[in-house]
């Protein structure tokens, strides 16, 4: 199910919890989805958040990344990655 961020209740919004809890109380799809800011006609920024690190075997491969994988993935394009 696809939802809106500004649809979620204050506290549980990416910006507002890393502002008031600090960054060690966001999720690493939380954390990417406030550096990506937002999603596109058919998912939220979370739900693309999700499927980017889905699409990484570990988290720490955004290590090695490159701007071509990036743009690969449906929903990145050139100012995304």
């Amino acid at each position: 199910m696809t939802y809106k961020i500004k649809d979620l209740p204050l506290d549980e919004r990416p910006r507002e919890k890393l502002k008031n809890k600090g960054a060690e109380s966001l999720s690493n799809e939380e954390l990417i989805a406030i550096i990506l800011r937002c999603g596109n006609k058919e998912e939220s920024v979370k739900d693309l958040a999700i499927r980017l690190v889905k699409t990484l075997a570990t988290f720490h491969d955004f290590n090695s990344i490159t701007y071509q994988d990036l743009i690969k993935i449906k929903g990145i394009k050139e100012a995304k990655a």
